[in-house]
């Protein structure tokens, strides 16, 4: 399987305790997912969120990959693992769920938002608890 990793790049959520700001606790989400995609034999695309989220979506989509995943951490939002998904891919539709259902069993996961279908976020048509997700990054990843 070939995935592209487009972390978020907002620098402006700040989040509270020992978060720091979205961009840069996504990145290294997003370091850890790629290591830990590549060490069980997966292509793995992106993972930099320097480059402008328009190049991450064409370089996605020049890879070929068969899925796009972009993590944010819903900064300044509710509490809880929500995914998105592309409204006509079944494919992507089963992963989100898998990310719910796994995320679930890690201690102290807040209650999931479940999984969303849209076609309105730019990572979708061109292609919080903050603490806790600090603390359990390598089980998330």
């Amino acid at each position: 399987m070939k995935v592209y990793l487009s972390p978020s790049s907002q620098t402006g959520n700040v989040e509270i305790g020992s978060f720091s700001i979205e961009a840069e606790r996504i990145q290294q989400l997003s370091s850890k997912v790629k290591t830990k995609l590549q060490a069980l034999g997966q292509t793995v695309y992106g993972s930099d969120n320097r480059l402008d989220l328009t190049d991450r979506i064409a370089a996605s989509n020049v890879a070929g990959v068969s899925a796009h995943i972009g993590p944010h951490s819903n900064a300044r939002g509710s509490t809880g693992p929500e995914v998105w998904y592309h409204t006509t891919s079944t494919n992507c539709m089963r992963l989100a769920q898998y990310f719910i259902d796994e995320n679930a069993v890690i201690p102290g996961c807040p209650l999931s938002r479940g999984i969303n279908a849209s076609t309105g976020y730019q990572k979708l048509k061109g292609t919080t608890d903050a603490n806790w997700i600090v603390d359990k990054m390598d089980s998330i990843a």
